[in-house]
Order: structure tokens, then C-alpha cells, then sequence
């Protein structure tokens, strides 16, 4: 039943591949990574404790860039909102300004429409008087 070691290249009574052992019954090798600090104390493992810290400062790391990356996303959505607010009443308030302005321009050319409309209008017109050279010109009504 130890077939399962040859087609990876190993020997049949190999413990490393998990199907052999399985399949056999042997003691499976020990994992670093699982057994706990008792385990750290081998070389390899201490690599293995090394890396596992160095993930473990990487992983806060991350945590807090992405704190801080929503924490940042969040502080420009309210001051976006905020500034949009206030320019949208800034420009309401210049808006009623600029139609009271022209309310007060369109009163003012009804009045002096009104003022220039009163009266009849009448347009006289006459031609030039021309003054011959050396005489005197004399107007008579």
C-alpha cells in the first residue's frame, strides 16, 4: 500500500509525503507553525518566528494605512460637502441679489419710458443756413 511514494520520486518508506504516511501509519514531521513557542527554539524555526513577527508588524502596518487611508477619504468627503454648501449658498445669495438688481433696472426704465412717453414728441428739422462770402446773412422767421 506504499504505492503513492514512486511517482513523486521518492523512496516507498519516504515520511515526508503526507499519502505515504497516511497510508502506513508513520508519525507525520513535526511543523513549526503549528507546534508552538516550545518548537521555536531550533534554528529553522527561529527564521520562521522572525518572518512570522516581521508579518504580524506588516499586517498592523497595513491595518493602520487603511485606517487611515478611509479615516482620509472620509475627512475629504466632509470638507467637499462642506465647501459645496457653502458656494452653493454663496452663489443663492448673488443669484437673489442679481434678480433684485434687475427688478430694480426694469422699474427704473418702465418709469423713465413712462416719463419720455408723456408728452407728444415732435422733431423739427431745417436745413443749414448758408452765409455767402463777404456779405452778411440776415435770418427772417
Amino acid at each position: 500500500m506504499r504505492f503513492g511514494a514512486n511517482h513523486v520520486g521518492r523512496d516507498r518508506g519516504d515520511a515526508s509525503d503526507p499519502a505515504v504516511v497516511h497510508i502506513i501509519g508513520a508519525q507525520r514531521p513535526a511543523y513549526p507553525w503549528r507546534d508552538g513557542p516550545d518548537v521555536a527554539r531550533s534554528g529553522r524555526c527561529r527564521d520562521f518566528v522572525a518572518i512570522e513577527q516581521a508579518m504580524a508588524y506588516f499586517d498592523s502596518i497595513a491595518r493602520i494605512a487603511v485606517l487611515a487611508t478611509a479615516l482620509a477619504l472620509l475627512g475629504f468627503s466632509v470638507v467637499a460637502a462642506i465647501l459645496l454648501m457653502r458656494t452653493r449658498l454663496r452663489a443663492a445669495r448673488n443669484e437673489a441679489r442679481l434678480r433684485s438688481d434687475i427688478t430694480d433696472l426694469q422699474i427704473q426704465a418702465d418709469r423713465l419710458r413712462a416719463l419720455l412717453f408723456a408728452e407728444p414728441q415732435v422733431l423739427i428739422s431745417w436745413a443749414a443756413v448758408t452765409i455767402a462770402r463777404g456779405s452778411a446773412a440776415t435770418l427772417r422767421f
